[in-house]
């Protein structure tokens, strides 16, 4: 316990070294600390690893039906993948509890996953949601092409975050399928019913089924968490066996921030027929890193419709950067009392007073088209300069 913090080894002494899958009783090599969210079998558990001296994530995954899964048949794989921007598995171990389950003992993220960010109120800014993605489908390609594996459940519980949430990690690749040698597809099993691509249904997926998930990921994102306790699985499952995709069509809008060059490249990755999709998850990244967009991020209160947004613009000529605000500003006397004022402004330095970018517009308080023009001005000022 010598590398452990003095506040962890107070937590160390309090919790006791727990017999943890894998250790001896009278030289434990787990500690368990907490339980973490995400675990869909079992418990997701932050131990501290005596040898090592480091913390590390236990995490259960049920592996029933998966046969073709690569956990299943030979764990050492998970070892042999090395990339920059995948979790590296430290240890793999069958679950006691759990029949077919196998526990995979995983380096510790201390940003959690996009999708515990969602929930905590997180909000990506959107040149952040793109560079985060683009880290996956690097390491998406690495797996597809070096690999030759299909992850199957590109999710956001399943792409974990470091401590400042500027950097991105795969994890969880125990259901990864061997792609075929000849057509290089394989079965469609396991996954997470709101990620599934359209195609899942056919039995068959191949690379640009990851990258559909990894697109409906993005999508999250950009748009915040998607509405799960107003979502009927029975629907979804009806809409991917008529070979949609599994929610709404309404709620893959985005919000008025995003531009349509963002917006095109995110639906290509999601788009319902797999032949309108990148052909691999190079391709993919390719698009992604193509898009140019002010760094939107929403501001005020979290648990309020949006109604301000700031960003940081690209370098102009002079090499110096804008940055930019639109706000909506309820108006509350005269003869437009009950409408709203979209604003757009910039300003040059930090601290430096906000100027207009365009007149302000009075519109309805749902007027999506008034929004959408001031988020336009500030693009075009952005790009033109």
């Amino acid at each position: 316990m010598a590398g452990a913090s003095p506040l962890l080894r107070l937590l160390l002494r309090n919790c006791g070294p727990d017999v943890i899958h894998g250790d001896r009783l009278d030289k434990p090599t787990y500690s368990f600390l907490k339980t973490l969210p995400g675990g869909s079998v079992g418990e997701v558990r932050l131990v501290w690893h005596e040898p090592l001296q480091r913390m590390l994530v236990q995490k259960t995954i049920d592996l029933l039906g998966l046969e073709d899964a690569v956990a299943y048949r030979e764990p050492r794989l998970l070892d042999r993948v090395e990339h920059d921007h995948v979790v590296r598995i430290r240890d793999a171990q069958p679950d006691p509890e759990v029949e077919h389950g196998l526990t995979l003992v995983m380096d510790y993220l201390a940003g959690g996953s996009v999708d515990a960010a969602l929930q905590d109120g997180h909000r990506f800014g959107v040149r952040r949601a793109l560079v985060l993605a683009g880290q996956i489908l690097d390491a998406l390609d690495t797996l597809h092409a070096k690999h030759g594996y299909l992850h199957r459940d590109v999710k956001p519980g399943n792409v974990l975050l470091d401590e400042d949430r500027k950097a991105a990690y795969l994890g969880d690749l125990g259901s990864s399928a061997p792609l075929s040698d000849g057509d290089r597809t394989c079965e469609a099993h396991g996954g997470t019913l709101l990620y599934r691509p359209p195609e899942y249904g056919t039995g068959v997926l191949d690379v640009r089924s990851d990258i559909y998930s990894l697109g409906v990921t993005l999508l999250e994102m950009l748009r915040g968490p998607f509405p799960y306790e107003k979502m009927d699985p029975l629907q979804m499952e009806e809409r991917l066996g008529r070979g949609r995709r599994a929610f709404a069509d309404s709620l893959a809008e985005f919000p008025p921030h995003v531009n349509d060059q963002v917006r095109r490249a995110v639906r290509a990755l999601m788009a319902q027929n797999p032949s309108s999709r990148p052909d691999s998850a190079m391709e993919a990244l390719r698009r992604i890193q193509q898009c140019r967009t002010i760094d939107w991020k929403v501001c005020g209160p979290r648990d309020t419709a949006p109604s301000q947004w700031e960003g940081a613009g690209l370098p102009g000529r002079d090499g110096t950067v804008r940055s930019y605000r639109v706000e909506v500003v309820a108006v509350s006397g005269g003869p437009n009392r009950g409408r709203s004022r979209v604003m757009s402004r910039y300003r040059d330095r930090a601290g430096g007073g906000w100027r207009r970018l365009a007149p302000d517009e009075v519109a309805d308080l749902d007027d999506r088209e008034a929004l959408d023009r001031a988020f336009a001005v500030a693009d075009r000022d952005a790009f033109q300069r």
